[in-house]
């Protein structure tokens, strides 16, 4: 078989091994299909290893450690080696005698060499550095990033139950108001009520038939906006584990002062614009060593042969052995030029990053108190509205009893029914806001 069919036939065999190992993880990821019944934990982890944002940020931190292992690798010496066989014909110089002659034969040689560079402005030990810091910002970037992901997933996951929640209440608001119609609907047949009673309640019933496909579809919106955060296929029956609305006042005695401490130490955004400043002042400072000259040692041996009848090649390559040693010097004249550009890149991008730092530290300054402002007042509108629903409730119940009693007509009915549904339906968005806030809080401290 000949060495182009052996080659055809080996790149085969790879790229079918390649398919099958691709149907193998195939299958894998098909035969773990998402359960149908997801709780807020398995949302953000699913987020995190699925979400492209996530992946790219993960990929990017491995990137920058690529990056910190070459410059590490640039301290190594340099190391190269090289053989060559010709033929020659005519007159050419004799690679062993080194006299021209008019022959035909072949000759070849090797060589080895190797350089050390010994100095250059310590441009290599601070470029190290430079990645070094910037391997560093990347993975709290990539923090930022999945911390970030973590609080959207969080935000929509409370929109889904919010919309189940207030297409709960929607429905028995419709449960209600048909209870009603179907009674008065009898009271009419029997001449014991006036049509417009049935007819502004049979309005009504429509009325809230139309928000109940209204919150319906802001529940499938919902669902398709959680989904694409977790980087999966929508699927409608999926369904979702309902969250309490539980008290608890682990944040509420934190001052911004305290919170933003809590959130410098916790949160990868400082972090990341630190570590982003000290590469950047590290790359200022690798760029200014280029002024200098380098240094470097260099060192190697060759050999050669002619083939000959009477001499072997081994024989040959042993005793024309030659080596070398020395010391070069590179010093850098026109491109300084160039040099001085660079150098004035690289503090432009050191001031950039020290203003990004700063920005970055007055946002969270920001942010701190308006995530305490934001908390205080969703639990006081959360308790008001709680309070205004069972105020409602037990109206609703005596407008109840005197509607069925003939005390009052339906628009006074309906008018008390609209305040308990109403503020029923705010103390579910109420409840579900001041749950938010509290993560939040929990985010910015540190509990995660």
């Amino acid at each position: 078989m000949s060495i182009y069919n052996m080659n055809s036939l080996k790149s085969i065999c790879i790229v079918f091994l390649i398919m099958v190992q691709g149907c193998r993880v195939l299958a894998q990821e098909q035969s773990t299909p998402l359960p149908q019944k997801l709780n807020l934990e398995q949302c953000i982890e699913i987020a995190l290893e699925q979400n492209a944002d996530a992946r790219n940020a993960e990929i990017n931190t491995s990137l920058t450690k690529i990056d910190h292992s070459e410059a590490k690798a640039n301290l190594l010496p340099s190391i190269s080696g090289g053989a060559s066989h010709s033929f020659n014909y005519g007159r050419n110089i004799n690679p062993v005698t080194n006299v021209y002659e008019n022959f035909t034969t072949s000759a070849g040689g090797y060589s080895l060499g190797a350089s050390l560079l010994l100095f250059n402005g310590l441009n290599n030990l601070r470029a190290i550095r430079r990645q070094a810091f910037a391997y560093k910002a990347a993975q709290f970037t990539e923090q930022s990033v999945k911390d970030n992901l973590t609080m959207d997933v969080i935000l929509a996951y409370l929109q889904v139950m919010n919309s189940q929640d207030v297409l709960k209440q929607n429905e028995q608001r419709l449960n209600v108001t048909l209870k009603q119609l179907d009674r008065t609907k009898v009271l009419l047949d029997e001449g014991n009520t006036k049509p417009d009673e049935y007819y502004d309640l049979q309005g009504q019933a429509e009325g809230e038939k139309a928000d109940i496909l209204t919150t319906k579809n802001t529940l499938v919106s919902n669902k398709v906006n959680l989904f694409r955060l977790l980087n999966m296929p929508y699927d409608e029956n999926a369904t979702f584990e309902e969250i309490n609305v539980q008290a608890y006042n682990e944040n509420e005695n934190i001052d911004d002062k305290q919170l933003y401490e809590l959130a410098s130490n916790s949160l990868g955004t400082i972090k990341a614009g630190t570590y982003s400043r000290q590469s950047a002042l590290y790359n200022y400072k690798a760029a200014k060593s280029l002024y200098f000259p380098s240094f470097s040692l260099e060192g190697g041996q060759n050999s050669n042969y002619l083939v000959q009848d009477n001499n072997t090649i081994g024989g040959q390559l042993r005793n024309n052995i030659g080596r070398y040693i020395g010391f070069s010097m590179r010093i850098p004249i026109t491109g300084t030029i160039f040099t001085r550009q660079n150098v004035s890149r690289a503090k432009l991008a050191l001031k950039s990053a020290e203003i990004d730092l700063e920005n970055a530290k007055n946002g969270l300054h920001q942010a701190t108190i308006e995530v305490l402002n934001n908390l205080k007042t969703a639990k006081e509108r959360y308790i008001n509205i709680k309070q205004q629903s069972d105020a409602y409730r037990e109206s609703f119940r005596i407008a109840q009893l005197r509607f069925e009693l003939g005390d009052i007509n339906s628009v006074e009915f309906l008018q008390q029914k609209n305040k308990l549904d109403n503020a029923n339906i705010s103390l579910v968005i109420a409840g579900y806001e001041w749950i938010l806030r509290q993560r939040i809080a929990d985010y910015y401290a540190g509990k995660r």
